[in-house]
């Protein structure tokens, strides 16, 4: 990875060439939007907020090129673009400006968190809304599959998941831009700093205000109900991001005291990535950190 971190920091070509080439080609294959993503973060990081813009615009304008030539047309390929660009662009300038990683997850978020009340505000029933979608996508595989399937219990799970959807989708695009922005600060790291992500990333802590908050959502949404009640759980979601993410630090501090740390290690991943209950309690860590100190109990014992 080294080596196509040096591409990017090369020159300006370079680095607009990184980011609209696998943009373009995760339409095909989405994993590839991360190294798009993580090369606007690390120049952005490197060189500052007009390289990194710089970068933005022209990939822009590189991968409506390309989107007419591939796709028949531009419009949907620079919106996807600047979707996947803009808000790493503008989460690495506060970091590079602040230099700390938590204050940009942090404000990520909290972006997150308000875009739930603004949906709501702007859509009077949002679990209608996305029941009606997938409805699009499901019925006509239901119509397909064989006379003796029940349905109606998965149409039932479907009902029951469209009320927090919205909440679901800013947690996949919170996930998706942070990634980008630990890739590029990964990248800069050890391009310039050797293992310096590592000691940043496990010191992960959110402010004690940001704790509280969240605890005080638990409260509200299990005490309230109806339509509030499905808004602040949504509201929650972006918020099980952050924790999740301390919860993995706190974790991979704990690790790095055993022996068999790497074993461990993939052993942690592996569960997280197929086993996506354990991040409740992986959660539940990042969450009490705050109160009790995990590292430091670890670090004294």
């Amino acid at each position: 990875m080294r080596f196509l971190a040096a591409y990017i920091l090369r020159g300006r070509m370079q680095a607009v060439t990184a980011v609209s080439v696998p943009a373009v080609l995760s339409l095909l294959f989405p994993p590839l939007s991360l190294l798009s993503s993580g090369g606007v973060a690390l120049i952005t990081l490197r060189k500052g907020w007009s390289d990194g813009g710089f970068t933005v615009l022209i990939s822009a304008l590189v991968i409506a090129v390309l989107g007419g030539l591939l796709f028949g047309g531009s419009l949907f390929t620079v919106g996807y673009g600047l979707v996947l660009w803009v808000p790493v662009w503008l989460l690495a300038i506060l970091l590079r400006e602040t230099g700390r990683i938590g204050s940009a997850i942090e404000a990520a978020v909290l972006l997150g968190v308000l875009s739930v009340p603004a949906t709501y505000a702007i859509v009077p029933d949002p679990a209608a809304l996305w029941q009606s979608r997938v409805d699009q996508i499901i019925k006509p595989l239901i119509e397909q599959a064989t006379p003796d399937v029940d349905a109606a219990p998965l149409m039932e799970r479907i009902s029951r998941i469209s009320h927090y959807l919205t909440g679901i989708m800013v947690c996949g695009t919170l996930v998706s831009v942070l990634l980008g922005l630990y890739l590029g600060r990964w990248w800069q790291a050890i391009t310039f700093n050797p293992g310096g992500f590592g000691k940043e990333f496990l010191v992960l802590r959110p402010h004690g205000w940001i704790v509280s908050v969240g605890v005080l959502m638990i409260v509200t949404a299990v005490l309230s109900g109806g339509r509030f009640s499905e808004m602040v759980w949504n509201m929650i979601l972006p918020m099980f991001v952050l924790f999740t993410m301390v919860g993995v630090a706190v974790l991979h501090t704990v690790i790095a005291h055993s022996k068999a740390k790497r074993v461990l290690l993939l052993l942690l991943y592996f569960t997280m990535l197929f086993i996506p209950h354990v991040l409740l309690l992986i959660a539940g860590v990042g969450l009490t950190d705050t109160w009790i100190d995990w590292r430091a109990k670890v670090s004294l014992g």
